[in-house]
């Protein structure tokens, strides 16, 4: 973009940002095509799948053959919300359209607000969005991204922008255009952004130098503007695979999303359908530990109706794989097996005690199922957690009911609670340290404050100098001996002279193996 938009000449230098994109796209080919080569899934930056799948001619689904079905819902109840939710965003609405006529009529050197007017600009942006609704489109107020066009081209004709709308209409009923437009990937466009939100900001701050900020309430109004914007703020959303998975945190790209709504994302296995468990949200760049990949866009019925049919797929697979597995005598358990959304990709899990030699193995399932395929060896945690199990207490284990991300548990936890130090006690299903005295531990901590310990010299009611000799922290009840007798208190009862001396135990490796 800068390229054209320095050194082009002409046509060029009106349209860089269309160039720019257009040089992006090939060099990005150029990668996925050397990463489909090579199997090197950070180069496959570009879904070619979606080409398949693409109409040459098709009429978009338009929003107003089921706007009609809408006017059963109007009631005193609806026109209510819209008095009170809807009408105070109008006046939001307004603002930023005079904001952004400002802003090109600084760039172009005519006062928008003048000539043709507010009343004029507003009915526009107002036809504008009853349009946009009835045909499936954003609401229109005067885009930002328009003020960056216009700061980089110099052409603010009404025929330009005329001629661009009618293109646009036109070219949405050709499968192939639209289909390159939303396969273009976010390297590419992240780039162009870059540009066109820079020239914005650039046309924003030449406002700024025409406000007298010796006014108090300008100084404040412009400190926020600049705060907010040089420290940034991201809008995250987190998501999960699974119904009790790790949480994933992507860019909400401006999509409407809320709790529980299906997405498709991208991730290092492919397409993914996942569910919305924390809705968009703002968070500090401080807090974004690397750049938070895109959602691609809200689930339709189609994204759904594919990832039903990979689960029947995954189910079906599931048996043959094993037997495969099986015919080569692999020291490896199958856990699960699971297809990517379009279905290119098919992934299997397994746990193993050691290092498998899978490479004739790769080859023979690929041959069976005709795609790509992708082994990936987990831990006994995450292999309890995939195939789900009854705990030692009765109860399905905490791993596929409640807990989304594994922590810490060790030997010292236990110990600390009182248990049985036998790993047929203290072991999960996995044969690892069950995940319960880990989040348990807080629970322990905090009773511990103010329940004695074994060997603590407590005062009760019957005794100046006694030893606690036993202590029941979920009831918060000691045993002290009392001269030989054995009395016992509740926590409450009795106040803590002196601590004593615990005794060190050492862990044993035998026991180090269950922390792993």
């Amino acid at each position: 973009v800068f390229m054209f938009s320095v050194y082009g000449k002409k046509m060029a230098k009106l349209i860089p940002f269309i160039l720019g994109i257009t040089v992006g796209y090939v060099v990005a080919s150029i990668f996925t095509v050397i990463g489909i080569a090579t199997d090197n899934i950070a180069l496959q930056v570009i879904n070619f799948s979606a080409f398949k799948e693409m109409q040459i001619f098709a009429v978009p689904e338009f929003t107003f053959l089921k706007a009609f079905e809408g006017f059963k819902a109007i009631d005193s109840a609806f026109i209510a919300t819209v008095a009170v939710a809807y009408i105070p965003v109008a006046f939001v609405v307004f603002a930023e359209h005079i904001a952004d006529h400002k802003n090109l009529s600084s760039i172009i050197n005519t006062d928008l607000l003048e000539n043709p007017g507010l009343h004029r600009t507003l009915l526009g942006d107002g036809v504008g969005s009853v349009a946009g609704a009835l045909f499936g489109g954003c609401p229109n107020t005067t885009y930002g991204e328009s003020v960056g066009c216009v700061a980089i081209t110099r052409n603010a004709s009404v025929v330009t922008i005329t001629t661009t709308a009618f293109m646009c209409m036109i070219i949405s009923f050709f499968g192939p255009f639209v289909t390159f437009l939303s396969s273009i990937p976010n390297c590419v466009m992240g780039g162009v952004c870059v540009a066109l939100y820079g020239f914005i900001a650039v046309s924003g701050l030449k406002m700024i130098q025409k406000v007298n900020l010796e006014d108090h309430a300008n100084l404040f109004t412009v400190s926020v503007i600049l705060i907010s914007g040089i420290g940034g703020m991201a809008m995250s959303v987190g998501v999960s695979f699974s119904e009790v998975g790790k949480i994933y945190w992507f860019n909400p790209a401006n999509l409407e999303m809320t709790k529980e709504s299906k997405v498709v994302v991208e991730t290092v296995r492919g397409l993914e359908l996942a569910t919305v468990v924390v809705p968009p949200k703002d968070v500090e760049d401080s807090e974004v530990e690397f750049e938070l990949k895109d959602v691609l866009r809200v689930a339709d019925e189609k994204d759904i109706k594919q990832f039903e049919e990979n689960l029947v797929k995954s189910h079906e697979s599931f048996g043959r794989v094993k037997q495969i597995i099986e015919e080569f005598k692999l020291e490896m358990k199958l856990l699960g097996c699971e297809y990517t959304l379009d279905a290119t990709k098919l992934l299997i899990y397994y746990n193993a005690e050691g290092r498998v030699d899978f490479r004739e193995l790769v080859k023979a399932l690929a041959s069976e199922f005709k795609l790509r395929i992708e082994l990936r060896q987990v831990g006994p945690r995450e292999g309890a957690k995939m195939v789900g199990a009854v705990g030692t207490c009765g109860r399905e284990v905490c791993c596929k009911k409640h807990i989304r991300e594994f922590d810490l548990v060790t030997m010292k936890m236990a110990k600390e609670q009182g248990m049985a130090l036998s790993s047929s006690k203290i072991a999960g299903v996995c044969g690892k340290l069950m995940c319960c005295i880990g989040y348990e531990n807080k629970v322990y901590e905090e009773i511990k404050k103010r329940v004695p310990s074994v060997g603590d010299i407590v005062r009760t009611p019957t005794c100046n100098k006694c030893k606690v000799i036993s202590a029941d922290f979920l009831r918060e009840i000691i045993k002290t001996d009392n001269d030989g007798a054995i009395e016992e208190w509740k926590a409450e009862e009795v106040i803590k002279i002196k601590s004593g001396k615990q005794k060190e135990e050492k862990i044993t490796a035998e026991e180090l193996k269950l922390e792993d």
